[in-house]
């Protein structure tokens, strides 16, 4: 299903870059291989950093502007 299908929702695989930021939807992410860490927040004149852990098997979601 492409963007154009669909009014708020998509889904592909691929690479996270670091700095990530997606303002028209909220995503959900499914971590299939590798381990890291996710920072949500911590922008300027935004709320605290929040980091989690992540490996194969999480699933994180991420809101909107986040």
């Amino acid at each position: 299903m492409g963007r154009s299908e669909s009014e708020v929702s998509e889904v592909f695989i691929g690479m996270v870059e670091l700095g990530h930021v997606h303002h028209e939807t909220e995503q959900i992410f499914y971590i299939l291989s590798g381990q890291g860490q996710i920072r949500i927040g911590g922008e300027e004149g935004g709320s605290p950093a929040q980091h989690f852990p992540v490996r194969p098997g999480d699933v994180v979601r991420f809101p909107r502007h986040t």
